[in-house]
């Protein structure tokens, strides 16, 4: 099947004509099983083809704006995975699709609440498959940061002040709100990726007082305010019942930006007494 290019055949026919939806699940899973059983490398070389990227984007887009059924979400983000694995591939077109930008755009949407003609119509919930796609996103944005060719998509639609976000005391969860776990995974997360993208944004991190949020986040962090971590993710291993996850992922930020050795940078922390504070911690 992979000498007869299944994969990129597969990928061309995945938003054809199909009333039934069949043809888009069952695609789908070949694609997954393919990726399984045979070569991932050579699976994603394949699909790392100008047109494969616009047919992956295309479907990816009307799954998420149309895609209302708990199917439909799982298999946005099914192909969201195959999506972040074309994406590590530094070859694949991921920008000149218009790939990249969307997705970018989409992993800040809730946080910077900036209207985007490239999400008109869409509708985000607290699903657990909407949670699941945040948390992708996120990864995503991880390894956008490490393509050259993309920092300037992450400057210019709000990766900072998203990440940024998260660098903040808990709030009780609301109503209609990420539970407690879910945002503190979230959070881990944001600032994981953030301690990737502050080095390459470094006029956006102190445009958006970085620095001051980092500071004033770990003052809480050392606090004896009562907060009961869930330490239950990746991000969390360790942090059960206390905020050393949430102190370690943001020392992990500051570092990120302290060993650049800019002046303007590591002057804005001494001026906010980060010397002392961080002596304390």
């Amino acid at each position: 099947m992979m000498k007869a290019g299944a994969a990129r055949r597969l990928c061309l026919y995945l938003n054809g004509a199909d009333p039934s939806g069949q043809l888009l699940l069952t695609s789908s899973e070949i694609l997954w099983n393919l990726l399984e059983n045979s070569s991932k490398e050579e699976v994603v070389h394949q699909l790392s083809s100008l047109e494969c990227v616009h047919a992956l984007k295309e479907v990816f887009v009307e799954l998420l704006i149309n895609g209302f059924r708990h199917y439909d979400r799982q298999l946005r983000n099914d192909l969201l995975v195959i999506a972040t694995l074309v994406a590590e591939t530094a070859a694949a077109p991921m920008i000149e699709s218009g790939f990249t930008v969307l997705l970018i755009v989409l992993a800040t949407f809730t946080e910077v609440k900036i209207p985007n003609p490239l999400l008109k119509g869409l509708k985000l919930t607290f699903s657990p498959e909407d949670f699941e796609m945040k948390k992708l996103l996120f990864n995503i944005i991880g390894i956008f940061s490490k393509d050259p060719h993309a920092v300037q998509l992450l400057s210019e639609n709000d990766v900072m002040p998203a990440l940024l976000y998260y660098v903040k005391p808990h709030k009780k969860p609301g109503f209609h709100d990420w539970s407690a776990a879910q945002y503190e995974e979230l959070q881990l997360h944001a600032i994981a990726v953030l301690a990737s993208v502050a080095p390459l944004l470094v006029d956006k991190y102190l445009s958006c007082q970085a620095n001051t949020l980092l500071l004033v986040f770990l003052e809480w962090c050392i606090g004896q305010d009562p907060f009961f971590g869930q330490g239950n993710s990746f991000h969390g291993t360790g942090g059960r019942g206390n905020k050393l996850a949430q102190m370690r992922y943001s020392l992990r930020a500051l570092k990120s930006v302290v060993s650049l050795y800019d002046d303007a940078v590591n002057l804005n922390l001494c001026d906010q007494g980060a010397i002392s504070q961080l002596l304390a911690t």
